[in-house]
């Protein structure tokens, strides 16, 4: 794990306007296979989270 992001991949930069969101000069951005892979996870848990809290709704 990289010491300067703890594995995120992005450092943030603080300055007098606001934050700079900047890739790990230690380990660059993300490959883009693990950004996919992660994607893909995301997306199941919004369908799951969808599933389970969605209401019917019935016109009165």
């Amino acid at each position: 794990m990289c010491d300067v992001c703890n594995g995120r991949h992005v450092v943030y930069g603080y300055t007098r306007i606001g934050t700079m969101i900047q890739p790990c000069p230690n380990c660059n951005p993300k490959p883009k296979e693990q950004y996919e892979q992660e994607y893909q996870e995301r997306m199941k848990r919004f369908e799951l989270a969808k599933e389970r809290f969605s209401k019917e709704v019935i016109p009165c």
